[in-house]
């Protein structure tokens, strides 16, 4: 056979083979457009359109608390609807657990079908039928664990309102003779821009706290909301040691993130930005400060409001050391505030108005602190030697055998905890508050008018380091007044 008769023999095998290719293309493409020909299961799944969203929840889960996000979106073609879950435990934040299931129309058996497959391996379906509150998801077969064992699922989803609706659910274990129970309450997430991009994702932390850390160390913080409608607080930090530290809190809406920057004592100084809200009760950040002894420590955060009173942190430093801390309110009706009438500070009190009648003024030098204020009505006296030389007036110059009748005194040990005034309690005004309160009838003799006169008074002394550094008292003035003016025309 010679070169041409090659060539051609070649060429006729070429266009053999591209018509061979051609037939089998074409026969492929014919095959498939009879197998998966294109069509629409949209009006049987259009009901569920509801769960199309982002939700988050907390409740109970296999009967342990829990928050996390339920998540249901469409397929491209809007034919298969994809349920994915993640749930974090209360108590075991680093124990979270997920799940997916696909959602379709079994159009053979003419209902709407759920596959689902378990973060640890598990797997199984369920048929979905609607109720008059929702939505009812039921078990084909069992569900498949890990380990091989089996579960029997039911569901029902009850639809509350257009934002809210409760996952109910029963799981009777193999071997088990209680099920497992869930019972979550889910809200849907809008999106920030759709309503209002200024307004912080979390619920934020009023009144007064107990902070109790894994390393030993204990404080108590106040934080307040100065403005209703502004995204702030302000929080006042009081440390086990004596030292406090400030804090302003605020949300930003352009970058989404909840800044905390805080100014201490010896120094101190910090900053912690979050970034991610799992949900109003749960948001993780990160954080860097200063220490009193001018070390740097800076690493991630984790806040989560496990209850409304109770709230648990954790903070992972830079070089692995783990600091978790338990907060929880203070409540107001555990104030513990102490009111004696037996006590040392008490009779301190008592041989003070004692002294008053014998005219010893040594004992009122042993009593007030050098820069002790006094208000006497709307008079007020400052320092300790301005009120003695007011004393010794009183008692050497206009009155004389000068006792107090029926004379009551008790002295109040306020907690930190206890209400002051305008919202603030003792704790936010000072570290330890004490008050003595005195009332009587004062009898005395007039100097100069010689009058017999008696007048009810009362008293308030406030106590620091042993001494009055603080005083109030309340009478009418007319009869001293009276003295004062026969004083002035007897010209003494």
């Amino acid at each position: 056979m010679n070169t041409k008769q090659i060539n051609n023999m070649s060429a006729k095998l070429y266009r053999i083979g591209v018509l061979i290719i051609c037939f089998v293309q074409f026969s492929s493409f014919s095959v498939t457009a009879q197998v998966v020909e294109p069509g629409t299961t949209q009006e049987h799944l259009k009901p569920l359109e509801y769960f199309v969203g982002t939700w988050k929840f907390s409740g109970m889960q296999f009967n342990r608390g829990v928050t996390g996000t339920m998540t249901f979106e469409w397929d491209l073609n809007k034919n298969i609807l994809i349920r994915r879950t993640h749930a974090v435990p209360n108590d075991e934040r680093d124990a979270g657990g997920t799940d997916m299931f696909v959602i379709l129309w079994d159009a053979k058996n003419k209902r709407i079908l759920e596959r689902g497959y378990g973060g640890y391996g598990g797997y199984g379906q369920g048929k979905w039928t609607q109720t008059d509150q929702g939505w009812r998801s039921t078990g084909l077969g069992n569900w498949t664990l890990w380990n091989g064992k089996q579960t029997i699922n039911k569901a029902s989803y009850i639809v509350k309102n257009k934002n809210e609706f409760v996952l109910k659910a029963t799981n009777q274990k193999e071997g088990k003779k209680e099920p497992f129970t869930t019972e979550l309450t889910l809200t849907r997430v809008t999106e920030l821009a759709s309503e209002d991009n200024s307004r912080i994702p979390w619920d934020w932390l009023l009144g007064h706290w107990n902070i109790e850390s894994s390393d030993g160390k204990t404080s108590k913080v106040h934080w307040d909301q100065p403005d209703s409608d502004g995204d702030y607080l302000i929080g006042k930090w009081k440390h086990e040691d004596g030292t406090w530290l400030m804090e302003i809190v605020g949300w930003r809406p352009d970058s989404k993130t909840l800044t905390s920057q805080q100014y201490g004592s010896n120094g101190v100084y910090g900053e912690a930005n979050f970034t991610e809200f799992l949900s109003r009760r749960r948001m993780k950040g990160s954080f860097h400060r200063r220490e009193a002894n001018g070390k740097i420590v800076k690493g991630t955060v984790e806040v989560h409001r496990v209850q409304d009173d109770l709230v648990k942190s954790r903070m992972v430093h830079s070089d692995g050391t783990v600091v978790t801390e338990t907060i929880t309110r203070v409540s107001t009706t555990d104030e513990k505030s102490i009111l004696r009438t037996k006590d040392e500070i008490s009779k301190k009190v008592i041989k003070y108005f004692d002294s008053a009648f014998d005219g010893d003024l040594k004992y009122a030098e042993s009593f007030y602190a050098d820069d002790v204020e006094v208000m006497i009505n709307k008079l007020k006296v400052s320092g300790k030697k301005a009120y003695i030389e007011r004393l010794t007036k009183i008692q050497k110059v206009l009155f004389k055998d000068m006792k107090f009748i029926d004379l009551h005194v008790h002295t109040n040990y306020f907690s930190d905890e206890a209400l002051a005034s305008n919202g603030k309690t003792f704790g936010d005004i000072r570290s330890k508050t004490i008050w003595s309160n005195a009332w009587a009838e004062l009898q005395a003799v007039g100097r100069i008018t010689k009058k017999n006169v008696t007048f009810p008074i009362h008293c308030d002394f406030r106590w620091e380091n042993g001494k009055v550094v603080e005083m109030l008292a309340y009478y009418d003035p007319a009869v001293m007044n009276e003295e004062i003016a026969a004083l002035e025309v007897s010209g003494k």
